[in-house]
């Protein structure tokens, strides 16, 4: 039986080089969810593996700007990884390569830092849970330069105390909506007792836009998109 899950690194893209200092990566988790990097922006979605035939969900992606070469690879590895796709393991496990409808488009990635993917091993090791979505404002809103976005994932249990912080990510956002991904370990959140996710917009340390409801998260849809609506403050 074919498993793939396990963190994997692209080496080649259909004949588009790849530039290994900043490589496109991407996780099939065992909960059913993909998430990774194109080497410029984040991405997130689901996926089925039926055999040998691999399907993914559209992939949802942060909106960062990089150097045209990145770009034109991001733009190659999301372009691939829409269409359908075969999967083909070394025996050694340490060569994944997939197949696109065209014989001459082939994707070749390799684990990082050793990740196993024999079943045993990915049986073992904490699933990750990427909580995704976008984040927006009332109406399409330009942001200043040097605008910061920050989800986080918090445990609001206790309601006499600060909500604990689970997981956050941080990126760098001109304008709103935007994409977000949080990666935590599922065990994490469901040792959690009421899992929630909060939204800010900052420039510096001025606080520009936040989330003022209370959005919680379901472990177990988590893998459906999260839209998370902010206010202006002041």
């Amino acid at each position: 039986m074919v498993t793939i899950i396990g963190t994997w690194r692209f080496e080649d893209v259909g004949g588009v080089g790849v530039d290994q200092g900043r490589p496109p990566v991407v996780v099939f988790g065992a909960d059913g969810t993909i998430s990774g990097s194109t080497g410029v922006n984040r991405l997130t979605g689901t996926f089925t593996l039926d055999g040998d035939r691999l399907t993914l969900s559209p992939l949802a992606t942060t909106r960062m700007m990089g150097p045209d070469h990145l770009m034109d690879l991001e733009r190659a590895v999301l372009d691939f990884l829409a269409g359908p796709l075969s999967v083909e393991v070394s025996d050694d496990g340490a060569i994944l390569a997939l197949q696109g409808p065209d014989a001459t488009s082939r994707l070749v990635a390799e684990p990082v830092d050793e990740v196993a993917v024999d079943a045993g091993a990915s049986a073992s090791a904490p699933a990750p849970l990427a909580v995704h979505g976008q984040v927006f404002a009332a109406s399409p809103t330009p942001l200043p330069p040097g605008a910061s976005l920050e989800v986080q994932l918090l445990d609001t249990a206790k309601a006499d105390a600060p909500a604990e912080v689970l997981a956050s990510a941080v990126e760098p956002v001109a304008a709103l909506p935007a994409a977000y991904q949080v990666v935590v370990d599922r065990d994490v959140v469901l040792e959690a007792g009421a899992p929630a996710l909060r939204a800010r917009v900052v420039d510096g340390d001025r606080l520009l836009w936040t989330t003022d409801t209370h959005v919680a998260v379901d472990v177990y849809v988590a893998a459906e998109p999260i839209a998370l609506q902010v206010v202006p403050v002041g």
